[in-house]
């Protein structure tokens, strides 16, 4: 009888600290047609994007010179604002406690 396969999990890296893990475990970030940062939740929205780690060090950092800096280079020089909206939902996301995700899974807090 045969062994099941693992199954492929794709790697990706953070923007700012260069490490990589799996793709699911970073935030998501892709840059639309008009220049606008987003952030991508779902991580299904078309387009180049760009991963950072939710870890605080590195979310603190997207938001200086340094990751203005990472986010042009990712974005192949496309980038041109990081708004608000997109700013409020990543905080948003790293203030929820572990335990209290099951209405962000559902699409009810955001």
């Amino acid at each position: 009888m045969l062994a099941k396969a693992k199954r492929h999990i794709p790697q990706r890296s953070c923007i700012i600290c260069k490490r990589k893990t799996a793709k699911h475990e970073l935030l998501r970030l892709v840059v639309d047609e008009k220049g606008r940062i987003l952030f991508d939740e779902k991580q299904r929205l078309p387009g180049r994007g760009a991963y950072v780690c939710p870890a605080q060090p590195c979310v603190a950092k997207l938001f200086t010179k340094h990751g203005d800096k990472r986010l042009r280079y990712a974005f192949r020089g496309k980038a041109r604002e990081l708004p608000q909206k997109t700013i409020d939902k990543i905080l948003e996301i790293l203030t929820v406690p572990k335990g209290a995700t099951k209405g962000y899974e559902q699409g009810k807090n955001l």
